[in-house]
């Protein structure tokens, strides 16, 4: 099976493990197509994927054609980072002065962001490249992928705020012709939640990349 999984993002990679054990007890075999927020979402609401990896509570009602297993698979903390290391940003609110760029198709900024001064970026990198050139004063993103470019492109000179905007839980979404699917998936992770492998498999990852100061 294949989902749709947003591009440069370290939190899409925990639900892949995730996932992947998941689907091993069906029997099936997953793999991620990665691009951008906003063309993936697209494609996998029309059934060209067969669902989503992960995203906010609530997809459904903007596309129906996905359908939500009601367990979450992960965890994000929506945070934001910064060229400057005095900007202290303790809410959304705090942002309304700011030119704030996030990726498209990321709906919790969206949510927060409605008529704020905002700019969509395609994805992740690009995001990290409009901060550094100083097209934005600040790019809003799970702190999870946040730490995670900074170290592969070396970009020292962004810092984070050290202050969590929002912490929200992901699901997974399977397209409608997968109806039958969602109990079997939803038990085994359900199952994952309670005996703790979720938790544990997010923590191994967090542990093996060695970031600090992220929720596990």
């Amino acid at each position: 099976m294949t989902f749709a999984a947003i591009e440069y993002s370290a939190d899409e990679q925990v639900s892949f493990l995730v996932l992947q054990e998941a689907y091993k007890l069906l029997n099936r075999e997953i793999e991620i197509v990665s691009g951008s927020s906003a063309e993936l979402i697209r494609k996998s609401s029309s059934g060209t994927f067969d669902g989503e990896l992960q995203r906010i509570d609530g997809l459904s009602r903007v596309y129906p054609s996905l359908v939500q297993v009601p367990v979450p698979v992960n965890v994000i903390q929506a945070e934001a980072f910064s060229l400057r290391s005095d900007l202290k940003v303790g809410n959304w609110e705090d942002l309304i002065p700011l030119r704030v760029g996030f990726i498209d198709g990321m709906f919790l900024s969206e949510q927060n962001l409605i008529i704020r001064n905002h700019q969509k970026a395609p994805d992740y990198r690009t995001l990290m490249r409009w901060l550094v050139d100083g097209e934005i004063d600040v790019a809003v993103m799970p702190r999870l992928t946040g730490l995670s470019l900074i170290r592969e492109l070396n970009l020292s000179q962004i810092h984070d705020s050290g202050t969590i905007l929002q912490m929200v839980f992901l699901y997974h979404y399977l397209h409608q012709k997968h109806d039958a699917l969602l109990p079997q998936i939803s038990q085994i992770l359900e199952t994952m939640i309670k005996n703790g492998r979720t938790r544990e498999i997010r923590e191994q990852y967090i542990q093996q990349h060695e970031f600090s100061g992220v929720v596990r």
